[in-house]
């Protein structure tokens, strides 16, 4: 019991692995890698957004 409680108190997660609840582990493992999947997504758009707003070079011979 205690080192159930010193293992939840060092990860921050109530439930550590398959054998502390297996339906809240799976649930919480297909979350967490739902989360990696969306995070990974807005640094994409982010990046490409950051990119967008930059001038577009024109070159000499297309100026009046």
């Amino acid at each position: 019991m205690l080192s159930t409680t010193q293992t939840r108190l060092s990860s921050g997660k109530k439930v550590n692995s398959a054998l502390d609840n297996p339906s809240n582990y799976f649930t919480a493992q297909g979350l967490s890698s739902r989360s990696s999947s969306l995070s990974g997504l807005l640094d994409a758009v982010s990046t490409a957004s950051r990119r967008s707003r930059r001038p577009i070079p024109v070159s000499p011979s297309c100026r009046a």
